[in-house]
Formats: C-alpha cells, sequence, structure tokens
C-alpha cells in the first residue's frame, strides 16, 4: 500500500492489490444534498498557517437552533446534478488520467504475474473514445508494469513510483502520447536512498525526498544511535536531473511541498494523523486521519481514513491550506478522493457510494452505489463505487468494484468504469 502500504495516499485506489471485502459502514453519509456544511475546529492547532495576499474562498459555515420535524426549512436544490451516467463497458484498476475524448490511460491487474508483494501486478492499458482497450508497452512489445502513477498538472507527463513495502524504487517518467498511450521513460536517480517519496508540485516540477536508511527510524548496522539522513530533491521534468534543494530531520510519509513552503505529510507516530507542518516539517496543524488529497490549487486538503473500523469515529473532512479550520464533509471511511482541474469540485467515496462536492456552493450530492461483484466481508475495506478522475471538462469516472483472484490465488479488484456528465 502507498507510504506505509496499509493506512495511505489513495492506498485501495493505489492499483488495488489487496484482499476484497464489502462490510458496511455504521455510519455512512447521510443526506443526498448537503447545504452549509458545519464547521469543526482542527485537532493540535499550534499556530497558524500562512496565509497568501489574495482572500480565500473560506468553507461555509452556519449555526442554527434545534429544530422540529414541523419547522424543519426545505432542503433548498443542489446547484449541479447528474446529467448522464454512461456503462463505459471496460474494466481498470486504476485511472491515472482523462480527457474531453473518452479516452484514459489506466492500469489493469496481470492475473499470472505476482509482484514483490506477492500480489497480481498492474500494468498499463489505454482506452479509446469507443472503449478499445490497448496495452501500452515498452519498444519490445512488453507490457509495461505499473507502480504508483500520477500525471502531472499540465497532463503531459506521468510519475511512476516503483515501490515495494514501503521502500521507494524506481522512478520513471513518461511522456504522454496525443492517445494518452505512454512515450520515453526517463529514469530519474534516487542515488543509494533505500526509501523516500515523489510527487508532483503545483508547479509541474517533482518533489523528492530521499531516506539513506528505513524511515521508520531503524538504527543502521554501524551504529546504533544513528539518524536516518534525509534530503529532499527538486527534479526537472524534462531532464530527469535533480538539484538538492534541503536538509530534513526526519523522512515524512506521502510528502508534499505546498507553493509557500509548507509541508503536508502523514505521521505515524503515537496516533496517526495528517499534519500541515513548516519548512522543516514541525506541525502547524494536524487530523485525526491517514490519507490526504489536495486541490490542484492547493487551497483544499481533503482528510481521510481509509481504514474501516466501526468502533472509531472516523470522518471525512475539508481543510483550507488558507486558515487551517476544517469541516466535516461525512462521517466513515473512504476509499480514495479526486479533485477536478479547476478545483471546485472533489468526488469521494465511503466505499459503497460515490459523493461529489461543490467548493463555491457547498452542495453535495450521491452518485449512488452498487453491490460489488465477488468481494467477500473485510473488516477494513468497503467495497462498492469509487471516483476515479475527473476530465477536464469536468466529467468524473466512478468505478464499480470486482473482486477476483490471480492464477495463483491472489485477491485483487478492478472496477467498471461509469463516465459520469453533469448539468
Amino acid at each position: 500500500m502507498k507510504r506505509a502500504r496499509y493506512l495511505a495516499v489513495g492506498a485501495a485506489l493505489a492499483l488495488a492489490a489487496t484482499a476484497c471485502g464489502d462490510s458496511a459502514s455504521e455510519s455512512g453519509l447521510a443526506p443526498t444534498v448537503l447545504s452549509g456544511l458545519e464547521s469543526s475546529s482542527t485537532s493540535g492547532a499550534t499556530t497558524s498557517a500562512p496565509t497568501p495576499d489574495d482572500d480565500p474562498t473560506e468553507p461555509t459555515t452556519t449555526s442554527t437552533p434545534p429544530t422540529t420535524a414541523s419547522t424543519l426549512p426545505p432542503v433548498p436544490a443542489s446547484s449541479f446534478d447528474v446529467d448522464t451516467m454512461v456503462d463505459r463497458n471496460v474494466s481498470v484498476a486504476s485511472i491515472v488520467v482523462a480527457d474531453d475524448d473518452g479516452r484514459f490511460l489506466g492500469t489493469a491487474i496481470d492475473r499470472e504475474g505476482v509482484g514483490c508483494e506477492g500480489t497480481a501486478p498492474p500494468y498499463y492499458v489505454k482506452v479509446d473514445g469507443g472503449g478499445t482497450v490497448s496495452e501500452t508497452g515498452g519498444a519490445n512489445g512488453e507490457r509495461t508494469y505499473a507502480g504508483y502513477p500520477t500525471a502531472s498538472p499540465n497532463r503531459r507527463q506521468v510519475l511512476d513510483v516503483g515501490s515495494c513495502e514501503g521502500f521507494l524504487g524506481e522512478l520513471v517518467l513518461y511522456d504522454l502520447a496525443p492517445d494518452l498511450g505512454l512515450e520515453g521513460g526517463i529514469r530519474i536517480d534516487t542515488g543509494d536512498a533505500i526509501s523516500g517519496d515523489a510527487s508532483w508540485t503545483a508547479e509541474g516540477f517533482i518533489t523528492m525526498f530521499l531516506a539513506a536508511d528505513y524511515p521508520f527510524g531503524n538504527p543502521s548496522q554501524n551504529d546504533e544511535n544513528d539518524e536516518p539522513t534525509v534530503a529532499e530533491y527538486l527534479v526537472n521534468p524534462r531532464s530527469g536531473e535533480r538539484t538538492q534543494s534541503g536538509m530534513l530531520d526526519q523522512f515524512h510519509y506521502g510528502a508534499l511541498r505546498l507553493p509557500d513552503g509548507r509541508l503536508v505529510y502523514t505521521s505515524f507516530e503515537a496516533e496517526v494523523k495528517v499534519v500541515v507542518g513548516s519548512r522543516a516539517g514541525e506541525p502547524l496543524h494536524q487530523y485525526s486521519a491517514s490519507s490526504f488529497a489536495t486541490s490542484p490549487d492547493t487551497r483544499w486538503l481533503l482528510v481521510w481514513d481509509w481504514v474501516f473500523d466501526a468502533s472509531e469515529q472516523i470522518s471525512i473532512e475539508l481543510v483550507s491550506l488558507e486558515t487551517g479550520e476544517s469541516m466535516e464533509l461525512a462521517a466513515g471511511s473512504s476509499l480514495g478522493a479526486v479533485w477536478s482541474d479547476d478545483s471546485q469540485r472533489v468526488a469521494f467515496s465511503n466505499g459503497l457510494e460515490t459523493y461529489v462536492y461543490d467548493v463555491s456552493s457547498t452542495d453535495m450530492i450521491t452518485l449512488g452505489g452498487v453491490e460489488p461483484e465477488g468481494c467477500e466481508d473485510d473488516s477494513f475495506v468497503v467495497w462498492g463505487r469509487v471516483p476515479l478522475a475527473f476530465t477536464p471538462s469536468g466529467d468524473l469516472y466512478v468505478g464499480d468494484a470486482v473482486c477476483d483472484e490471480s492464477t495463483d490465488g491472489y485477491p485483487f479488484s478492478e472496477f467498471k468504469v461509469q463516465q459520469v456528465s453533469f448539468r
């Protein structure tokens, strides 16, 4: 799973290489349409985060006195709704990037292969506007296997982070062809590091955090008091060349550098938390969650737990990165979240259903759920309908879970793809 591989950013959607399950959350998302969502305070906030000069779009908060059934106000109509939902008649493990012509680059599961964690590995496929699926392989015709791929902000490149059991492996930078196939393949030097993190910045560069030791802080073989050396690099997306930008005191899982220098990451210390920290990583704000997704304009942060545990109070929260304030969008766990290109909408799932929240109007709608196929009960994963990717024009791809086993008996899941348009 991503980063710690069992509590990770986008873990359940990150190529779905875990056991299948369909247990339902006891506290799911309630109304179909919500407006004026209430605000909740941050936990562990110590100092205020830097605020840009322009005025942020603040989360809407309301405070209303108790009402009775006879005095309940009418639920306002949502500012948007589903126009069409089309079955694309394909199944994939993930969608990396999609365009407005019905094409997308995704991953499928190799039923006959076994990856480093003993699971069926994913490989790249591209889907054309008519739904035809073809493999995106190398020059020799072999399959191009995927690690944890993400598209650049301008949708012209794909960064593939090869990783196994928490260790950073090979980093490969691909160009995207006009038909969303993969071209080239620049390998980025990670030096002698055996663990690390790599992600796109909002400006289109790559931030790479490398540790010379296992990031949980295990002492080296030479000296029990040695601390792992951690370095941060900025990688040129055209050449793959890296430049060291500074030293950090410790490794941070899922680390993401904001344009103003703050660091967002997941902390696995006494309690698992998503942290918005200073340049060096010292906590400024902390949120009880294990996973996060920043909006493209880096104004918003969605935080959640993807691990389902009915005994805990789990929530999906929207955080303003300009103020540190948060508000709960839903109760329950999530299998991931995706943002629209304009940062106005975010789609997330409680596993069974997918929801779309509009930042400007504070409206939220449900896209419904489905009964997963072939998925058995599992206390850690809730399977159903999950968000996969937005197109530049705002269409959303969602996936309906189908669980299966590889030829060697390893469980995996893929998703039947539905394309949703809004009005």
